[in-house]
């Protein structure tokens, strides 16, 4: 989703900013030079200045108040719309929602005619309904059945997405569980190379997200996700949550497009990382925890102070900020 996607609310905040995945999908768009909303106005117009030490303290969820704008301005924080993308009353979950409604809408009103980036004549779509057996939220967001009764799962995504594959530990070790250990590993011995003792306290902003490089032989299945997960899927559908469509010909044109994982990929698969977040961090502390042990037998390495919950989460994401910390497995 982008920053058109918007209700009119109360301009971004640093808060707002420390939500989810908030902060990346703000570094994405000010390196990718994606113009935000002026708080109280009604398209986007507003390109923040890139600039290495930005990024850097970013990355160190350091976040200024006023920024720098490509036209030679600055704008505060603010000063920025509050959008759908960021958390407004339109969250985040009811635009996915929006989105998958609208294309399972779109396409069952197009009954007998094709989708010729999937080959198929149309029957019928619907969502995934329930849990999968991880008690997660199905990996499929809907399922296209296609004239000779086949189910195609599909997954949904905005024009800027943030969070893909096989998110979360659950997801990965149920895939990959050596894999996942590796990276838990490499997240201890980065912390104790900066010389955190087990239960050592420092400030949030002090741990920065780190990255980890998926070895490509990886990538495409944890892409297309596995049964556990409520997969596997086999295409990917991105646009707009607002989902238009029209029978022309007898084909249905829609402003999104289908890929199927393998394309969706594409000769990009050196660019997909795990990567290690904050999430939920509360109060002003994180407290290191080797010794501690949570679901799978993994270490929970870090937690609040404030209230003892782990206070990270590792997912799998396409790229990363230029100055963000990289470590191999």
């Amino acid at each position: 989703m982008r920053a058109y996607e918007f209700l009119h609310e109360a301009g971004l905040s640093v808060g707002d900013l420390r939500k989810r995945d908030n902060l990346q999908l703000f570094m994405d768009m000010i390196s990718k030079g994606e113009p935000f909303v002026k708080a109280g106005e009604s398209e986007p117009s507003v390109v923040l200045q890139s600039s290495d030490e930005l990024m850097l303290k970013l990355q160190n969820n350091d976040i200024p108040y006023i920024f720098d704008t490509n036209d030679g301005k600055q704008i505060r924080l603010s000063g920025l719309q509050k959008t759908v993308a960021f958390g407004s009353s339109g969250s985040k979950k009811d635009t996915s929602e929006r989105q998958e409604h609208g294309l399972i809408n779109v396409v069952n009103a197009s009954k007998g005619a094709t989708i010729e980036q999937m080959g198929i004549t149309i029957k019928s779509a619907r969502s995934y309904e329930g849990m999968n057996s991880m008690g997660k939220e199905q990996y499929i967001d809907i399922f296209i059945t296609d004239s000779e009764g086949k189910d195609h799962g599909i997954s949904m995504k905005g024009p800027s997405s943030i969070s893909i594959g096989a998110g979360g530990t659950a997801g990965l070790v149920s895939m990959f569980p050596d894999l996942v250990k590796k990276v838990y590993n490499r997240i201890e011995n980065y912390l104790r190379n900066l010389e955190l003792k087990d239960d050592d306290v420092v400030p949030h902003s002090s741990i920065p997200d780190l990255y980890f490089n998926i070895p490509e032989n990886y990538v495409i299945e944890l892409m297309r996700g596995n049964k556990a997960m409520g997969g596997p899927i086999e295409w990917v559908y991105q646009g707009s949550s607002d989902v238009k469509g029209e029978v022309v010909d007898g084909k249905l044109n829609l402003n999104g497009n289908f890929y199927t994982v393998e394309d969706y990929i594409g000769d990009e698969a050196d660019k997909f990382y795990f990567r290690m977040r904050k999430r939920d961090a509360d109060g002003e502390h994180t407290q290191i925890d080797y010794v501690t042990t949570g679901r799978f037998d993994l270490p929970i390495l870090m937690k609040n102070e404030s209230n003892n919950r782990r206070n990270w989460r590792l997912l799998m994401t396409k790229g990363r900020p230029k100055n963000s910390i990289i470590l191999d497995l």
